[in-house]
């Protein structure tokens, strides 16, 4: 049976809609307690949409798992797919520095040792990927080569949302939008998951042991 596309879309009460299976999309909630959002980072909004879109990735893995997909399509599937995770990764980093920064603020100013305090870390806009990375490595002991190096893979991909830009056709990138390229992204996201929450609290118990912040004020 061949099926074209439609001029208008159906009108979706008129149709049974094919269901993803129940609990294959897991809760928000789910999200929040399994990758230790609440605390890693203080701000409610941010912790919800990361984990919105944690669960879009459910989505994502279902398509990409379930449906034939081929040629260009499926190339630019699993870039948007890839990117999704991108985003969740960049969102809890910058979000948890945020957090980090926000101790160093009282009543409105910032800690007068923040040039020289080891326990001090930047504003999340003075941050590019690289140097929020490196923030990561030196001074919170979150760091592990081969997952540094795949997240800078991925987030070459992920600045390709700006299509303008791209100067390579994506129907021919080789492997750059390949299934083991996405496999990278989850197994980075998997990483995160199980260390950088350990690595933010043992820097917390180093920093409320060295922080001479609250005699300063």
């Amino acid at each position: 049976m061949t099926l074209s596309t439609p001029d208008e879309n159906i009108t979706k009460e008129d149709f049974l809609l094919a269901n993803i299976p129940d609990n294959y999309i897991r809760t928000a909630e789910y999200y929040r307690v399994n990758y230790r959002l609440n605390q890693m980072i203080s701000n409610r909004i941010q912790i919800n949409n990361i984990a919105y879109s944690l669960q879009l990735s459910d989505l994502f893995n279902y398509i990409l798992y379930r449906i034939n997909l081929f040629g260009v399509i499926k190339n630019l599937f699993i870039k948007n797919a890839i990117m999704n995770i991108v985003s969740i990764q960049e969102g809890i980093l910058y979000s948890s520095i945020t957090t980090l920064n926000n101790f160093c603020w009282i009543k409105g100013k910032v800690c007068n040792s923040n040039s020289t305090c080891q326990f001090y870390v930047k504003l999340k806009n003075q941050l590019t990927f690289n140097s929020l990375l490196q923030t990561f490595q030196d001074k919170i002991g979150f760091y592990h080569e081969r997952y540094r190096t795949m997240m800078f893979t991925l987030k070459e991909i992920r600045d390709n949302i700006h299509i303008q830009d791209i100067q390579y056709s994506e129907l021919a990138v080789g492997d750059l939008y390949s299934i083991e390229k996405y496999h990278d992204a989850l197994l980075s996201l998997r990483y995160m998951k199980f260390r950088l929450h350990r690595s933010l609290e043992e820097f917390k118990v180093r920093r409320n042991a060295g922080c001479s912040k609250r005699r300063r004020y």
